[in-house]
């Protein structure tokens, strides 16, 4: 019987595949194949469960659902059929990856290797390398580690390279993108890779994640020292250390910004995401630079002695400071007393700078053009982006977490005590335990509060908001088309009153239904107010 339905889901990963791009993959193949079958995905986090029984259970349509609930598929080696007419395809953890020649990035592609595999031979790949002992119809070499291989294929000059990494929950970006700003700013040519692209040469490349897949990664830092940069910048993230992304990198200098709670629905508790962070400090080199932040409860958790530690809040003292809405003075004491002026918004911000100029001046840059150029470093998209609109003040930035909500809207409350109004969501198929908490704090540090959608992703976005008003108290109301809740909360903006539009800051998109839309809250705003 002709195959009328293909149902493609992940399973767990090791290495660079996405599940959304697994799922992509596999329904370009299968529409190849037969352009008329009915091909429905279900791309899961990265390191979930691939299992009939979960896809079942994260399907959109109920229809689709009771459709094959309690259904009685047979295993076919990597796939399960289901009435001769219907097939579930998933791609069994990786025993290694696809690889092709590293000469011609454009022909580069990392594919998962199980009992379903793609073929990187349809995208011009000439040489295959692998850790299994497969072979194909082109030139195949086996290797007894790809990341090893990956990272001595590209180590003289990577090596050459001065190396800052920087994790934490909140944060990265900003530090990031201080440090970024700062050292080009003196003529030394630095790259930028994290949550809001790949940076170089005032170019921006969009990445799919905070730090990118290992090939992806080493291709950016090859890409960096072909441009002449002598430092890179990046995040990197808890599933990066984890999935062993940065396999083979030795940074000059860490810095961990924070550690509070999040991505519960991929670690198995704090512990195991402390765990995961924990790995950065073990992979330094030269001084072994290592800066930590004495505010976050966790931070002796990552101290290594081998290293050199440099504690903020100890070593470095922030000793006075002063948020306004247009600046912010702080006094820090090192050896003497520096003040300092900066463009940025709340405390945390101030950690974020003290602790990029601080890891600076310890590799030896002139720390006093940095204090002279202070007010001259900007946030990045989406970080407590301000819009003035008449003589209110509207702010974009990408909170997404318990701690994150309550750093910005705590900033804003210093401000205006009386007239922060707060637009929010929480992301679906993540984490549910922080939703109640994130409409609590939303609800305490605001006047009034409109919850509405972020990325619901397959989950029903009803139910995404009704975990967060378990929490919630006091004025607020629910619109969950977020552009006419933008709308609203811009039309409640009559005379010096702060709108707080969080959760989705640089991100250009929603995912609704497992289905990408184009949509960004700036150009929303600015379509609004321009035609008021």
């Amino acid at each position: 019987m002709k195959l009328k339905t293909a149902l493609v889901a992940p399973d767990k990963f090791k290495g660079s595949l996405t599940a959304e791009l697994f799922c992509e993959i596999a329904k370009d193949e299968i529409k190849k194949f037969d352009k008329d079958i009915e091909v429905i995905t279900c791309p899961l986090a990265d390191g979930g469960e691939g299992s009939l029984d979960c896809f079942i259970k994260n399907l959109n349509a109920k229809t689709i659902q009771k459709k094959f609930t309690n259904a009685n598929f047979e295993r076919i080696d990597a796939c399960y059929a289901i009435k001769d007419d219907v097939a579930f395809i998933e791609c069994a953890e990786t025993s290694g990856l696809l690889k092709t020649e590293f000469k011609n990035p454009l022909k580069t592609t990392t594919l998962g290797m199980g009992e379903q595999i793609f073929d990187a031979i349809k995208n011009g790949a000439s040489k295959i390398i692998c850790d299994t002992n497969k072979t194909y119809e082109i030139t195949t070499k086996k290797v007894n580690n790809i990341y090893d291989y990956i990272s001595s294929f590209y180590k003289d000059k990577i090596d050459e390279l001065k190396l800052i990494g920087v994790t934490g929950t909140n944060g990265k970006t900003t530090t990031c993108y201080l440090i970024y700003q700062m050292l080009n700013s003196i003529g030394v040519k630095t790259s930028y890779i994290g949550t809001i692209g790949f940076y170089l040469n005032d170019k921006v490349k969009s990445l799919n994640n905070t730090t990118p897949s290992i090939d992806v990664l080493y291709n950016l830092l090859q890409d960096s020292y072909n441009a002449g940069c002598k430092v890179v910048v990046m995040e990197v993230s808890s599933h990066a250390l984890r999935q062993d992304r940065v396999h083979g990198l030795l940074f000059d200098a860490v810095i961990i910004t924070n550690v509070t709670e999040e991505h519960q629905d991929y670690h198995k508790n704090m512990k195991d995401y402390i765990n995961s962070k924990r790995k950065i400090i073990y992979m330094l080199k030269n001084n072994k630079i290592c800066i930590l932040n004495k505010k976050d409860k966790h931070y002796k958790k990552f101290i290594n002695k081998s290293n050199k530690n440099i504690i903020i809040g100890k070593d470095i003292k922030i000793k006075k400071y002063k948020i306004e809405l247009e600046k912010t003075n702080v006094t820090i004491k090192d050896k003497k007393k520096i003040n300092l002026e900066l463009s940025l918004l709340g405390d945390f911000n101030i950690y974020n700078y003290v602790m990029a100029y601080v890891a600076l001046k310890e590799l030896g840059y002139n720390n006093d053009k940095f204090i002279k150029a202070s007010y001259n470093y900007k946030a990045p998209i989406g970080r407590m982006q301000k819009i003035k609109y008449k003589n209110n003040a509207i702010f974009i930035d990408y909170a997404h977490t318990p701690d994150a909500v309550l750093n910005v809207l705590k900033t804003v409350r210093k401000i205006n005590s009386d007239g922060v109004i707060t637009i929010i969501g929480c992301g679906g198929d993540r984490d549910k335990e922080k939703r109640e908490k994130m409409g609590s704090i939303s609800c305490v540090y605001s006047n009034y509060v409109i919850f509405t959608l972020d990325n619901p992703r397959g989950e029903d976005p009803k139910s995404i908001v009704n975990d967060m008003l378990k929490g919630a108290f006091g004025k607020y109301e629910v619109i969950l088309d977020r552009k006419k809740a933008i709308e609203k909360g811009i039309s409640l903006l009559n005379g010096n009153k702060i709108l707080m539009i969080l959760g989705k800051g640089h991100e250009n998109y929603q995912i609704i239904k497992g289905v990408k839309h184009h949509f960004s809250d700036l150009e929303e705003v600015m379509n609004i107010i321009l035609k008021k």
